[in-house]
């Protein structure tokens, strides 16, 4: 989750709150906090978690893993290393970096340098388009797929990869949301947080989901 750097303080603050407040002091023996699906998927989780902390990021809260148990405790990280396999990869488990940024066109900066042209939006908490930028070379495809991505997190304050964990089991939203034309579940778009509050999200598009989501992972991990 992208949060502006003078609220990070305070959103971590509220973050931890919830948490308590939904899964009381010890999450594992929360009745209302569910397992990874099976053991192998708790070790791949478990090991995005290590080599990130082995690479420098700060554990904020959380970091607990019982694996014979499939249990991963809701873990807030910080301070991400962009070569860190957990800012390139689909997490699939309650993980949540953050990402802080100061300023949005510099992100776009940031995302311009990629090698593949990419698409980026940026929308507000209504969907309103604020910025737009195409890459020359970026295809035609991807300036609906950004804005698409951006909407999505101005919708659903989650990352659009993670999107899919919530309608998968349903066949009714597996057809339906994608269909509308407002909603999007491949990698590359993400929520954007200020003093807590859901302010828009950031799409990109262009290249495949995963370098999507490198591409903005990495362009505003750069803004401290």
């Amino acid at each position: 989750v992208y949060v502006h750097s003078a609220v990070k303080d305070e959103f971590v603050r509220l973050f931890k709150d919830y948490l308590t407040e939904c899964y009381g002091a010890d999450p594992q023996r929360s009745p209302s906090l569910a397992r990874v699906v099976n053991e192998r998927h708790t070790q791949r989780v478990a090991a995005l978690l290590h080599d990130a902390k082995e690479k420098g990021a700060t554990v904020l809260t959380g970091g607990q893993v019982d694996e014979k148990e499939c249990f991963v405790a809701p873990t807030l990280l910080a301070d991400i290393p962009a070569d860190a396999k957990i800012m390139d990869s689909e997490i699939f488990g309650p993980l949540l970096p953050i990402i802080t940024y100061t300023n949005l066109d510099e992100v776009i900066g940031e995302i311009n340098k990629m090698e593949k042209p990419l698409s980026i939006a940026i929308v507000d908490d209504g969907g309103n388009l604020l910025a737009f930028l195409r890459m020359d070379g970026a295809p035609l495809l991807s300036v609906t797929i950004a804005q698409q991505k951006a909407k999505s997190c101005a919708g659903f304050p989650i990352a659009t990869h993670e999107l899919w964990d919530f309608i998968k089991d349903d066949p009714m939203l597996t057809v339906g949301l994608p269909a509308s034309g407002q909603a999007s579940v491949l990698g590359g778009g993400y929520p954007i947080m200020v003093d807590g509050q859901l302010i828009g999200g950031i799409g990109v598009s262009g290249a495949h989901y995963t370098e999507d989501m490198e591409a903005a992972q990495a362009a505003l991990a750069k803004l401290k």
